[in-house]
């Protein structure tokens, strides 16, 4: 009878820690709101610690860095500048080296304190334009050029790197990708230590945004002398009240007290005025650098702007995360490590952390919008094209979308972020709403010139069109409250991670599982090459691309309801979208079409004759009854929206192609040694992309061994007749524009073009490797932690190192 009583519970330490656990644990249950509390607590104090370090800022006046802090100059058109351009003079004697014209590289001696000045003379008897589309390298880092023109370029080499032991000085293309100039351009190169200064106009202003609360000594360089002999009258003023009148003289260094009192919510702005010369600019104060020292004690409060800034962004990631996750406590968590992150490079780089505060927190609140209207959206998307989504995999899928569009558009927020192309992109998109639009829409097109450049096309190259569609749709970047450039960096981001999404869709409609769905989406997001297009700043190509995916992902989701007229009115104008943004995405998707028609064709004949796909499939899969016309619907919608596409833009270059074109590619090239006759031998061209196609390649890495080879599994294992119709399409377009590549610059977009189709093909692959028990989870689990670290540090080394 004793062992049948139970042993009394109550008085154990564990039964006590659980009963003492068991009303907070339902107290935090019961208040989700709890979590975002805490987080706004942390973040305060994060901001608390970061402002308790006060830091020296350094500007160097002229040098590349300097232009976050000249908000009135840095993204302005020089008109509108209140700086004038940078420029830089020597300080010593030239060091002439001669570059050997059978050499393609220079090397000159290291060791170099300071700035150096870099001049590259031309070679006697280049064609017009010389040097002006160049640049030069030194140890393949790209240099900063201060002036050009054809017969020569002025460039700087920042301190940190002329303290390489030996510099290599290189001439490069001006923009990635174009032909690489051949040897013997150059005919000297001179070395000197120099100086970069500015011009101040009659006002101009430094703006220190979220230094801090307190006493500040700021320290300027300065040249306080007209050439005329007039009297200066410069004043320096800190948040509006002047705090200094600088005496007329020769080259000095000026020390100001800014009192505590004049920097109350911890914004420090400098304005220096006076009066003007004309040169024929209205020149004020030569100006060297700045710089800005604490002073006095440590204010306890951070400035409440960043503070706010700080909770915005902390509150919005815990939100998304939270609807994400289904968790608020570990969204809280995971957005608290993104504030501790924050808060340590607010103390120790002040500058450039503060510029990207209010960027940041627009940013956030954006994700937050952009969440609720996805969530909605997408499952909506899905659901209409017969493929309804599990909450488990929208949730899945918005999470990979939203911590990709973080990772890239949070990066394109640093203020010395360069998408190399995309500055000139918006530049002719503003030239088309300035008065130039008829310009552009028409045969002398100045965009037809730029993309063919001599070195590459010969003296009498022919005739491509090149569409000013994405350009007049860039227009709208002009009505946004951003920079325009900035605009077109995170419009690309948010195309490229929209990808993952149709991914997705193409995926269930293709017949994959929701898990392998998920793993093809993953796939692209972690994928290293994904992250250099944007690098590149080639918006339109990204944007062609993706409309390619567009009308490819409708084609297959809409393949039962293709014959009928508004699903046939939609592919077609798809079509024609996708053949005027971009004039080589049209040459994919044409060809495309023109590979999968007949394909398909084939496919539906010969299932006719064998085992058809299991019952419950999707109707690309499996086919419909009406397959024929859905087929012949695909050929009629490719044909109309190229005839619209002629009609609309195309047909004027029709006499131009049959005149200059046709005879240039048959005839090869007039006999010209340049365009399709300028080319290294086949083998070597493939050779090129064994390691930019593995992980560690600089300055270009594709990360896609691993997607290749599994997705060329994957294909191998493909039986349904139509998806290899499907898969087969595309990856012959990619292997025709690959050889095309060898002859003519493709810039590797058959590369870009083809990564939706790998993660597709290898998504069966890796989720059979998942089902294999724990050894192929954690295979396939480090397989993608592995891609996403190779992906990582080649995003942040573009980010850090890419000038312009």
């Amino acid at each position: 009878m004793a062992g049948a009583i139970p042993k009394p519970t109550i008085g154990t330490p564990e039964s006590r820690r659980a009963a003492s656990l068991a009303p907070t644990l339902a107290w935090l249950g019961a208040a989700p709101w709890l979590p975002a509390l805490l987080l706004a607590l942390a973040t305060a104090l994060a901001l608390l610690a970061a402002y308790s370090s006060r830091p020296f800022v350094a500007i160097d006046i002229g040098d590349y860095l300097d232009r976050p802090f000249l908000p009135r100059t840095g993204d302005r058109e020089d008109a509108t500048a209140d700086f004038y351009a940078p420029e830089v003079g020597p300080i010593g004697a030239d060091e002439v080296a001669s570059w050997p014209p059978t050499q393609a590289e220079l090397s000159v001696p290291g060791r170099r304190s300071g700035t150096w000045q870099v001049t590259v003379v031309a070679a006697e008897g280049l064609d017009p334009n010389g040097l002006k589309n160049y640049t030069l390298s030194a140890n393949g880092v790209r240099l900063w050029i201060a002036r050009s023109s054809p017969a020569e370029l002025v460039l700087l080499i920042p301190p940190e790197l002329g303290a390489a032991d030996t510099l290599r000085l290189r001439l490069e293309p001006g923009l990635v990708g174009d032909p690489i100039p051949p040897a013997g351009w150059v005919k000297q190169v001179k070395l000197a230590p120099a100086r970069t200064y500015r011009w101040t106009s009659a006002s101009s202003t430094i703006s220190l945004p979220a230094i801090g609360r307190g006493d500040w000594v700021v320290r300027l360089t300065a040249a306080l002398r007209h050439p005329d002999g007039q009297p200066l009258g410069a004043v320096i003023r800190a948040n509006g009240t002047p705090v200094a009148s600088l005496p007329d003289g020769d080259r000095r260094q000026i020390a100001v007290l800014v009192p505590a009192a004049l920097v109350p919510d911890g914004d420090l702005t400098l304005e220096i005025s006076s009066n003007t010369f004309k040169d024929p600019r209205n020149l004020g104060v030569l100006l060297y650098d700045v710089s800005v020292a604490p002073a006095g004690a440590t204010p306890f409060l951070p400035p409440l702007k960043a503070l706010l800034y700080a909770l915005v962004i902390a509150l919005s990631l815990q939100l998304c995360l939270a609807r994400l996750t289904r968790n608020p406590a570990l969204a809280a968590l995971l957005a608290l490590a993104v504030v501790l992150g924050g808060a340590w490079a607010l103390a120790q780089a002040r500058f450039p952390t503060a510029f990207m505060l209010p960027r940041l927190a627009l940013l956030a609140l954006w994700s937050v919008l952009l969440l609720l209207a996805l969530e909605r959206g997408v499952a909506w998307l899905f659901r209409r094209a017969g493929a309804p989504l599990s909450d488990r995999l929208l949730r899945g899928l918005l999470l990979v979308f939203f911590v990709g569009y973080w990772v890239k558009a949070g990066a394109m927020l640093y203020p010395y972020f360069v998408g190399i192309d995309m500055a000139l992109q918006m530049q002719w998109a503003r030239r088309i709403f300035s008065g130039e639009f008829w310009t552009f829409y028409g045969t002398g097109n100045p965009m037809d010139k730029r993309t063919m450049p001599t070195a590459e096309w010969g003296a009498n190259p022919p005739v491509i069109p090149y569409s000013p569609w994405f350009h007049i749709f860039a227009g709208v970047f002009l009505l946004l409250p951003l920079p325009m450039v900035l605009a077109g960096h995170m419009f690309s981001a948010l195309v490229d991670c929209s990808r993952v999404l149709l991914i997705a869709l193409l995926g269930r409609k293709a017949g994959l599982n929701e898990r392998d769905s998920l793993f093809a989406s993953l796939l692209y997001a972690v994928t290293p090459a994904t992250f250099l297009l944007h690098s590149w700043g080639n918006l339109p190509t990204t944007f062609g691309i993706w409309w390619t995916l567009v009308s490819t992902v409708f084609i297959v989701a809409a393949y039962r309801r293709l014959d009928r007229p508004w699903p046939f009115a939609i592919l077609t104008l798809l079509l024609t979208i996708t053949t005027l943004i971009y004039t080589v995405m049209a040459a994919f998707m044409m060809l495309f079409l023109a590979l999968l028609v007949p394909a398909l064709w084939l496919a539906r004949r010969a299932e006719r004759r064998g085992a058809s796909a299991p019952g419950g499939a999707p109707a690309f899969v499996a086919g419909h009854p009406r397959e024929s016309r859905s087929i012949a619907a695909i050929a009629l919608a490719a044909l109309a929206a190229l005839l619209l596409a002629t009609l609309i833009y195309y047909g004027q270059y029709i006499p131009l192609i049959v005149e200059r074109t046709l005879p240039y590619f048959l005839g090869n090239g007039g006999g010209q040694k340049a365009g399709i006759q300028n080319h290294q031998p086949f083998l070597d061209y493939l050779a090129d992309y064994i390691p930019r196609m593995g992980y560690l390649a600089r300055p270009v890495m594709f990360g896609l061994w691993a997607p290749l080879a599994l997705g060329l599994v994957g294909l191998a294992r493909l039986r349904n007749r139509r998806l290899l119709a499907l898969y087969g399409s595309w990856l012959l377009v990619a292997l025709l524009f690959t050889i095309a590549g060898s002859r003519i610059a493709m810039v590797d977009k058959q590369i870009f073009y083809f990564i939706p189709a790998m993660a597709l093909l290898s998504a069966p692959v890796i989720g059979w490797a998942w089902r294999r028990g724990l050894a192929g989870r954690v295979l396939v689990a480090a397989g993608y932690a592995l891609t996403l670290a190779a992906a990582l540090s080649f995003w942040i080394e573009r980010v850090a190192t890419i000038r312009q």
